[in-house]
């Protein structure tokens, strides 16, 4: 809408919308209520999580080489995403966490001659060896219950490992949107 005041020329913005908490006026491109303070969708708080890792897989690809690549692929998913069962992984993501997790094993047992750690260490990454290859399957459009095929003998594990290096769904679909990697 545009006002004539003292031969200035005004534009105001008059498209705005309801808190859906306190049900104040706010601007409609607010993306938090400046009267109760609460996010107005569940999305603003997904972009927040996405940039908080970009900020620290950046911090990590400074550093660059192995101990970076190691940050991003395995530390990050120990600390951040250990009981996370309802997003979508990577097929870079999976096979890299594999892979530091097989390396983590192959060193860490002779650098502590098996005592005590190795277990407390396959006890800790446990929830991961199960929540991986169920991101996975997501990311395939899968439900997380195909896991359980790895029970059958052979057939079972071939199956799953089909299923993990397929490539994964390119749009968004049930289980998220498209993994960063």
């Amino acid at each position: 809408m545009i006002f004539l005041k003292k031969s200035y020329i005004i534009f105001v913005n008059l498209s705005m919308k309801e808190c859906q908490f306190c049900e104040e006026e706010i601007k409609d491109e607010a993306v938090k209520c400046q009267f109760c303070g609460e996010w107005l969708d569940d999305k603003t708080n997904e972009v927040v999580e996405i940039s908080d890792r970009f900020a620290r897989e950046n911090k990590a690809r400074e550093q660059g080489g192995i101990i970076g690549s190691y940050k991003i692929y395995f530390l990050y998913k120990l600390r951040y995403q250990t009981f996370d069962w309802k997003t979508r992984e990577s097929r870079k993501g999976f096979w890299m966490f594999s892979l530091y997790y097989f390396l983590t094993v192959l060193i860490g047992t002779p650098l502590t001659l098996g005592l005590i750690l190795i277990p407390l260490l396959a006890l800790y990454l446990i929830h991961n060896c199960i929540s991986l290859p169920i991101r996975r399957l997501h990311d395939c459009g899968r439900s997380g219950w195909w896991i359980l095929i790895g029970i059958i003998p052979y057939l079972g594990q071939l199956i799953l490992i089909i299923f993990f290096i397929q490539s994964g769904d390119f749009e968004e679909n049930e289980y998220g949107s498209v993994p960063i990697d």
